[in-house]
């Protein structure tokens, strides 16, 4: 993730996990879900890092 192991060094990026990530729990302060357009979230490309890296062309915080 993007941090350090200093708990206050993270900045405002965010990720997506394909999978269960319970080894983050209590570490990080905001979790979010896909409400709708899950198709979108699966054609992301996958791997570390991925050969052609996708692009976020729009994200909404409700």
């Amino acid at each position: 993730m993007a941090r350090t192991q200093v708990p206050d060094s993270a900045n405002s990026q965010f990720f997506i996990c394909f999978a269960d990530a319970h080894f983050l729990d209590g570490q990080y302060t905001v979790w979010g879900q896909v409400e709708s357009g899950m198709e979108h979230v699966d054609a992301l490309p996958k791997g570390e890092p991925p050969a052609t890296p996708g692009k976020i062309v729009k994200a909404t915080v409700s």
